[in-house]
């Protein structure tokens, strides 16, 4: 092997996006933080939690709901314990 990457982090999630997970294996729900204030603190955790993590989706609606979608519920439950304890 050369060093040379094939895929740069982007192309990769890319990749592991359109992958796919079956929808009844697909756990999303929404996040909030426990006080008002922290919301900024929630939106980066929530960016940060997407780029370590290719396969987790970190949505924002229109409505200002905060979305974290797993693929599983053991999944899911690490991300949100990620979220937690590592990104906020």
């Amino acid at each position: 092997m050369s060093g040379r990457r094939l895929m740069t982090p982007d192309d990769s999630r890319g990749v592991a996006r359109s992958f796919g997970w079956p929808e009844h294996r697909r756990i999303q729900r929404s996040v909030r933080p426990k006080n008002a204030a922290d919301l900024p603190k929630l939106v980066e955790g929530l960016k940060r939690l997407s780029k370590s993590d290719p396969i987790v989706q970190c949505i924002s609606s229109e409505s200002g709901e905060h979305i974290v979608a797993g693929a599983g519920e053991h999944h899911h439950e690490i991300c949100l314990k990620d979220l937690e304890e590592d990104f906020m």
